[in-house]
C-alpha cells in the first residue's frame, strides 16, 4: 500500500535522478564549448588589429559579430527540433564569446 507522501517522495528523486543524468552527460561537453567560446573571443580581441588592416571601421566589425550572435541565440531560443543538443552546445559557445569579449574589455580599459 503506497500512501500520498511514498508517491511524491518516489517522484522527487526520480525528478531529481533524472536532472543529475542530464547534467552529467551534458556538463563536460558545454563547458568545453565554453571554454572554446572564450578562447574564441580573446583570439577576437587579439586579432582585431590585423582585421582593421582590411579598412573596416571597429563598429562595423563588432556590430556584425555582435548580430550575427543575437541571431544566434534567436535560432536556440525559438527552436523546438531533434537537435536541441546542438543548439544548447552552439549557445554555449556564444556565451563563452561573450565572456571573452567582457574579460577583453577590462584588459583593454586597465
Amino acid at each position: 500500500m503506497q500512501t500520498r507522501i511514498f508517491r511524491l517522495l518516489r517522484q522527487i528523486f526520480l525528478i531529481i535522478k533524472n536532472q543529475t543524468e542530464l547534467f552529467l552527460n551534458f556538463f563536460a561537453e558545454s563547458f568545453f564549448y565554453l571554454f572554446l567560446g572564450f578562447l574564441t573571443g580573446n583570439l577576437f580581441g587579439t586579432l582585431l588589429s590585423t582585421i582593421r588592416t582590411f579598412g573596416l571601421w571597429d563598429g562595423i566589425i563588432i556590430l556584425s559579430l555582435l548580430g550575427f550572435l543575437e541571431f544566434l541565440g534567436k535560432l536556440v531560443y525559438k527552436t523546438q527540433t531533434k537537435l536541441l543538443k546542438f543548439w544548447k552546445l552552439l549557445n554555449s559557445w556564444k556565451i563563452g564569446i561573450f565572456l571573452g569579449f567582457f574579460i577583453e574589455a577590462f584588459k583593454v580599459g586597465s
